[in-house]
């Protein structure tokens, strides 16, 4: 806008005369769009080196995007605010009235949103409501028919020689299976070469896929589990609907979904059989509505409630992390029924997530948190929120066959596997936000600072969970039957295994590949029930055998004595063994 003023400014200054050059005028900016809808596809290029260039700083990043986008937009909008100044000075030259003409111009400029960004986009997608911006721009020029009709079939050429789904982002169109340009974003699926779907919003912000399937199910197994006989649940943001899914294997329960694009339901197809095809599942139903709307106006009651992964540096998620919105969502819940809100650690610095959970405490007086899977890479946390303290089960046995043969394959096959994913209870974690402000609506803080971790390309996506780890000492939660020491010892031994494996991963993804060894080591030790840290061990000495025999003998041996009653490190020292050299 302020280039397209400028345009204008410009043509007044300096009084220019361009009567006689207005069709050339018309005719470059045409030219200017098309090489805009190549460039375009180039610019995430130009704006990675720039950010190499300048840096992560706040002032860097917005110098950035101010230069990549004029690299864009700046010529085009110049020539727009000329044409316009000459359009309207003609106006005024022939005695019209301005005041008509810029109520004209108005009205069109309001019309073009529902026109162009409603209508068309969606229906003939974004290259050809491109080829028709420059199709009006010739036809603007008024230049000869004959060189009209060479422009327009070297648009139509252009056109057809870019992809079907052509978009505005880099990512190419090999890499895209399935495509919706809608009103609101543009949604993507993309299949790599294993065959694995993955769902994007504007190519850029990654929703979930079927690689991570196991993790995404877990969203809704933990917390149903949690409350052990929940008849009905919603889930607050689909993705690819794997989380949802999961609920059908839970026997009675009735399931609501909320979604606010409606790319992302009609991509749900996409992503079967992983997902159950939910929109055909009985007891399921999805809306399409916004998350924060749907819980203030929904007259339902739900057991268990479960938020999808937000990443609180999108624009306007910072709402759904405030006071009132978690207020608005306890106010849905059955009484003893149970609130989970997923958080991605790898998407938020500390500052940001003792702010989540100090605002989170302030709703909900009984909290509780749980990790999702032993994972540094792309942690996630979870809030459980309830009008009661909870009391976890320190064992259960579904009953049915298809649920528990679920659990299984997904790592909930018993309580300790369950419950050794907890982490603290309330006072652990008011300890750990003490001081935190709130967020709300009326100061929703979080949309301002939740951004700038996104900036740091730097920034390590492990960061924000060691330092919980390291805030929060190993906490037991409360069981609904006292287990007996066996089961509690089990438990401890447990978490502390898992807290040294996890820092094995960090110490692994830093190249510090001898002391993540010592630490799943030890993670072995401490717990015989701790599979993670021998089955590492396992993988590590698959890798070393090709080209480091005997470091993978003697690392093996360590991990025997480490567990002496398996037998798959017995059994792998003996095959590598029978390969040593004689001396």
């Amino acid at each position: 806008l302020e280039v397209l003023s400028a345009g204008s400014a410009f043509f007044h200054w300096f009084r220019l005369n361009i009567r006689d050059n207005f069709g050339t005028l018309a005719l470059l900016l045409a030219a200017c769009l098309l090489l805009f809808s190549f460039a375009v596809v180039f610019a995430e290029n130009e704006y990675a080196s720039l950010r190499r260039m300048f840096g992560d700083g706040r002032f860097a990043v917005m110098l950035s995007e101010l230069v990549t986008s004029a690299t864009l937009f700046a010529v085009p909008s110049f020539l727009m605010g000329l044409i316009y100044s000459e359009l309207m000075q003609r106006i005024a030259d022939a005695g019209g009235s301005l005041g008509k003409a810029s109520a004209v111009n108005t009205l069109g400029s309001a019309l073009a949103a529902p026109v162009w960004v409603v209508f068309l986009f969606p229906t003939i997608g974004s290259k050809w409501v491109l080829m028709l911006i420059i199709a009006g721009y010739l036809f603007l020029a008024q230049i000869r028919i004959l060189w009209t009709a060479v422009a327009g079939v070297s648009i139509v050429g252009f056109a057809l020689l870019l992809p079907s789904n052509y978009s505005l982002f880099r990512e190419s169109a090999a890499a895209s299976a399935w495509l919706n340009e809608g009103v609101m974003a543009t949604v993507t699926v993309r299949r790599d070469e294993t065959g694995r779907r993955s769902l994007y919003v504007n190519h850029r912000f990654q929703m979930g896929g079927t690689g991570s399937t196991a993790a995404e199910q877990r969203h809704a197994d933990i917390p149903l589990l949690l409350h052990g006989h929940a008849k009905r649940a919603l889930f607050l943001g689909l993705g690819t609907g794997i989380s949802m899914g999961a609920a059908r294997y839970h026997e009675g329960l009735r399931v609501d979904g909320v979604e606010l694009l409606p790319g992302v339901i009609k991509s749900l197809p996409q992503f079967a059989p992983e997902n159950g095809d939910p929109e055909t599942l009985p007891n399921f139903r999805i809306y399409t509505a916004d998350a924060r709307r749907f819980v203030r106006c929904t007259t339902n009651q739900y057991d268990v409630i479960v938020a999808d992964l937000f990443n609180p540096a999108h624009d306007g998620i910072g709402l759904l992390y405030s006071e009132e919105h978690f207020r608005a969502v306890k106010q849905r819940l059955q009484q003893g029924g149970l609130f989970c809100q997923w958080l991605p650690l790898y998407q938020m610095d500390n500052q940001t997530l003792r702010s989540i959970i100090a605002t989170f405490l302030h709703v909900y007086e009984h909290s509780d948190a749980f990790l999702l899977r032993l994972n540094v890479d792309t942690p996630v946390l979870g809030l459980i929120g309830s009008d009661r303290e909870l009391n976890f089960a320190s064992g259960y046995s579904p009953m049915d066959e298809k649920l528990s043969e679920h659990l299984r394959q997904i790592g909930l096959a018993d309580s300790l596997r369950l419950l050794g994913g907890y982490l603290g209870g309330t006072k652990e974690l008011k300890r750990y936000a003490e001081n935190a402000r709130i967020n709300t609506d009326t100061f929703p803080h979080l949309i301002f600072d939740a951004p700038v971790f996104s900036y740091n390309r730097n920034a390590a996506s492990y960061a924000t969970l060691t330092n919980l780890l390291f805030e929060i000492p190993i906490s037991l939660p409360i069981l609904l039957h006292e287990p007996g020491a066996g089961f509690t010892e089990s438990l401890k031994r447990f978490m502390m295994a898992r807290n040294r494996y996890l820092e094995g991963l960090v110490r692994e993804s830093e190249g510090r590949g001898s002391e993540a060894i010592d630490l799943y080591i030890e993670a072995s030790k401490v717990s015989a029930d701790f599979t993670q840290g021998y089955a590492r061990c396992i993988s590590i000495v698959s890798g070393l055998a090709p080209t480091e025999h005997q470091s993978a003998v003697d690392l093996l041996k360590r991990l025997i004595q480490a567990q002496p009653d398996r037998i798959l490190g017995k059994e792998l020292l003996d095959r590598l063994t029978l390969k040593l050299p004689k001396p």
